[in-house]
């Protein structure tokens, strides 16, 4: 969803790890003093141990091959290839920096672009003025070689005719700079001779907080995501300005196993700065049940946690407290809302919430157009909740001239709640969008929707088994992480896709496009906060799913031999839920986004009529007609609160009847075919 597109920038950076490692094998804590080479303006930086001792036979493998078959991936790591490729033409060079300490940074080269410094950290080593007489006279197959000054420090300049690519080398005291962007690695020099370097910034204060026997140690800054996300947007976006300011830095330790890359460390909040997530850090973890009715089309979630929502909420109107403007337009929301309704929030609704709220993004119930959002409010003592959300219902109505009526569906009741602001003044504004929500119970979680179809299809798939903690996948997947926290997020990747398109630039939606095989291997990613000492202990993980092989065509033993079939394997996690095409009066999916809507209407391709259905407060109840592709009525029936009721007709493409059912309450009560 758009207030959440921020929080994407994690599975990404799990993405980049994950390939970091196919580089670099074994854990190093790398010097101050080579810190103080990397320029402060780094995104995130990675540091490990011999480097290239094991680099040719990862190189080799399936997984490398895949990645590298992608045209995005394959620009990402194109100079890690190539610098590769040219020290293991040259032993000595191969020799040396196999088996030393490397720091690999990204720096913004440019409004959109990126490139990285890669620094190996040759400690005591005999012959250093050898090597860089050897560098200059350096005659590697397509390369010519220059030498220049910058400073007091030697700059030698690989060219490359074939591809007009340079790369940057540079050799100042015990340490080896190469970057094939010049700026970067000038600035590199800059950076040791003054002040403006990681080592000198906040960026390194938890590199020795990082444990753990990872392959690698990952190290994010945030105050560069605004500009970071801009290679893969459009414009800026309010809420990364504010992750950034809220929070300093993420160090973590990477581990890959069994196709799990997992990535475990602390994330430190900016103190100085009053935001959500220092509101969270303070106010305890919470349980992760939501998922108990999370469905499996689920493509984001986010899940927040706290010892009581109570606590939290003083806690978080302390927060809007700082600033006094905001607080005062805080609370005279609230007291609008509370005299308008004659309730009391803090005893009709706050009271019962209990340790943890969610937001949910699914992929549509039917053909996946539209995405279905929806806010879950876990109940400390349900009963409570039921009761103060019918009082507060009911004062709706002597307010509002409501005409959505209670419906019943499969045994949930489906109510319509209006509270102007209400979830904002209580959850921030990542919750604004929820201003007329309608809203179900299920177990003990409250679940509010803008649209009502929504809640019936989360319903549908609760009573059908077909949620999260229903899956064998998920269920392995989440023992990944702590059972309680602040924050807990999860991508389903092969759903979350066509979302994502959305909220990027062209050229990214372009090349996501031609590159979907690649980006949906990466099948689940997870993202946990739990508050620690007023920080965040943090879990970042991902499963990587490698691609089914393309369908292999066989002769079946009933066919002749040039008669092929393809043979498949379904996908664990839903990525759609399907309908039974056995059925001859299956009903295409119909989702009404404009609830004041009376009828609903759906296009074939070429722009006649498919069908059409008569609404009441987007569900259907009224007449029904659909259309065969020429024209012709292909079936007519009436819907009654959302249920088929009565006799409904079914007409070939010549217009016979074929069937004919009676329904009662969406039961077929009898059916009749034509002789």
């Amino acid at each position: 969803m758009k207030a959440l597109k921020w929080i994407l920038i994690f599975g990404f950076l799990g993405a980049v790890a994950w390939v970091t490692y196919q580089w670099y094998v074994n854990t190093a804590d790398v010097s101050a003093d080579a810190l103080s080479f990397v320029p402060s303006d780094a995104i995130y930086y990675v540091t490990t141990d011999d480097p290239i001792g094991t680099w040719k036979e990862i190189a080799r493998s399936d997984a490398w091959a895949h990645l590298q078959k992608n045209t995005y991936f394959a620009s990402l790591t194109a100079s890690a290839n190539s610098l590769d490729s040219m020290i293991h033409d040259n032993d000595l060079l191969f020799d040396l920096i196999g088996s030393r300490a490397l720091l690999a940074s990204a720096h913004m080269t440019g409004p959109k672009e990126y490139d990285f410094l890669f620094l190996v950290d040759l400690k005591e080593v005999s012959g250093i003025k050898f090597l860089n007489d050897y560098l200059t006279t350096f005659s590697t197959e397509g390369f010519t070689v220059r030498k220049e000054k910058h400073g007091t420090e030697d700059l030698v300049i690989l060219h490359h005719p074939a591809d007009k690519t340079n790369l940057y080398l540079s050799l100042p005291g015990g340490f080896l700079l190469a970057s094939y962007n010049r700026k970067i690695i000038t600035s590199a020099l800059d950076a040791h001779a003054g002040t403006d370097n990681l080592a000198a910034h906040a960026l390194v204060n938890n590199a020795d907080q990082v444990a753990g026997n990872g392959l690698l140690k990952f190290y994010l800054n945030y105050a560069m995501l605004p500009q970071f996300m801009t290679a893969y947007s459009s414009g800026t976006n309010e809420y990364v300005n504010r992750l950034s300011k809220a929070l300093q830095t993420s160090g973590l330790s990477v581990t890959v196993e069994n196709e799990l890359i997992k990535a475990t460390g602390n994330t430190y909040v900016n103190d100085s700065v009053e935001s959500y997530l220092k509101t969270l850090a303070i106010s305890g973890r919470g349980a992760t049940e939501f998922t108990e009715i999370a469905p499996q089309r689920t493509a984001f979630c986010l899940g927040l946690g706290f010892s009581s929502f109570s606590e939290f909420f003083t806690n978080f109107e302390k927060n809007v407290q700082e600033d006094v403007t905001e607080y005062g337009n805080y609370r005279e929301n609230l007291k609008q809302v509370e005299n308008y309704l004659n309730i009391d929030l803090q005893e009709n609704f706050i009271n019962w919430i209990g340790d943890e709220v969610a937001l949910l993004e699914l992929q549509s119930h039917g053909k996946g157009v539209d995405n279905e959002t929806a806010l879950v409010l876990k109940a400390g003592n349900i009963e409570k909740a039921r009761k103060d959300l019918e009082h507060i219902e009911k004062m709706v109505r002597k307010k509002t001239p409501v005409k959505f009526k209670s419906v019943d569906h499969r045994g949930y009741k489906i109510s319509y709640l209006s509270m102007k602001g209400l979830f904002k003044a209580l959850l921030g504004k990542f919750f604004a969008r929820y201003d007329k929500p309608y809203y179900t119970i299920v177990n003990n979680f409250v679940i509010f929707s803008n649209h009502p179809q929504t809640l019936k299809s989360i319903i549908d798939d609760y009573l059908d088994k077909n949620t999260l903690v229903k899956s064998d996948e998920f269920r392995a997947f989440r023992k990944e992480f702590d059972d309680e926290g602040s924050v807990f997020i999860y991508l389903n990747t092969p759903v979350l896709f066509n979302t994502v398109k959305k909220l990027v630039d062209s050229p990214t939606r372009s090349d996501m496009d031609r590159n979907k095989e690649y980006i949906v291997c990466f099948r689940q990613v997870g993202f946990q906060l739990v508050p620690d000492n007023g920080n965040f202990k943090t879990t970042l993980a991902e499963q990587f799913v490698a691609p089914e092989p393309a369908p292999v065509l066989v002769a079946t033993a009933d066919t002749a031999a040039d008669s092929l079939t393809e043979q498949e394997e379904p996908a664990p996690l839903q990525a759609m839920v399907t309908t039974e095409a056995s059925d001859p009066m299956e009903l295409p999916y119909i989702y009404a986004q404009d609830l004041n809507k009376t009828s609903y209407t759906a296009y074939f391709p070429d722009s006649t009529v498919q069908l059409r259905v008569e609404l009441r407060n987007g569900f259907k109840d009224g007449s029904y007609t659909e259309y065969h592709a020429n024209g012709e009525v292909k079936m007519r029936g009436h819907f009654k609160r959302d249920q088929r009721d009565g006799l409904w007709r079914l007409y070939d493409e010549d217009g016979k009847q074929v069937l004919k059912r009676s329904y009662h309450e969406g039961e077929i009560v009898r059916e009749k075919s034509r002789d």
